[in-house]
């Protein structure tokens, strides 16, 4: 059995491009970025019915907020492909701010096929339980929430564990 994990760079679909393409640069900047994510998610695009038909695990991921999720040619072969939805938080794996003291949100989603990542992260607890209070994500914690807590990665391999029918 194999797993994909498909993570193409956000930067071109986060909320934050409205503000940063007010400039020539940051215009120029947002340009390059939707051209690497045409590029990678072409790739994907290629590569799905290979992948599905070799009854592999598939999980995607971007931020939450991540506009990705909202285009077109991304909506379309998750639905096509009968992708499932779920998220998880940041706090929820202990990431602690770098400005401030605190716990981030930091929400992820994921697509996934052929696996149950979603119970995975049930059974873990990994969405917010509100018992505690949270640091808004900005300036040196917006790039190192971009590294994924190990945990997250545990959370993950034990989904393709479960799927293939072993464990972690």
């Amino acid at each position: 059995p194999t797993m994909f994990v498909i993570m193409i760079p956000c930067t071109g679909g986060s909320n934050w491009q409205h503000v940063n393409s007010s400039s020539e640069l940051g215009r120029k900047r947002l340009k390059e970025r939707r051209k690497l994510f045409a590029k990678l998610w072409a790739s994907v695009v290629k590569l799905m019915p290979y992948i599905v038909k070799s009854r592999s695990s598939v999980v995607i991921e971007w931020p939450d907020t991540c506009m990705y999720w909202k285009f077109r040619r991304v909506a379309s072969l998750l639905q096509s492909y009968g992708f499932k939805l779920c998220t998880d938080d940041g706090c929820m794996f202990g990431m602690r701010s770098y400005a401030s003291d605190g716990l981030l949100r930091k929400r992820w989603r994921f697509a996934y096929l052929s696996c149950d990542l979603s119970a995975v992260f049930a059974n873990h607890g990994r969405t917010c339980d509100g018992s505690h209070e949270h640091v808004i994500c900005e300036g040196l914690d917006t790039e190192v929430s971009g590294y994924y807590p190990a945990a997250l990665a545990s959370d993950i391999h034990e989904c393709f564990a479960s799927a293939a029918g072993t464990s972690v």
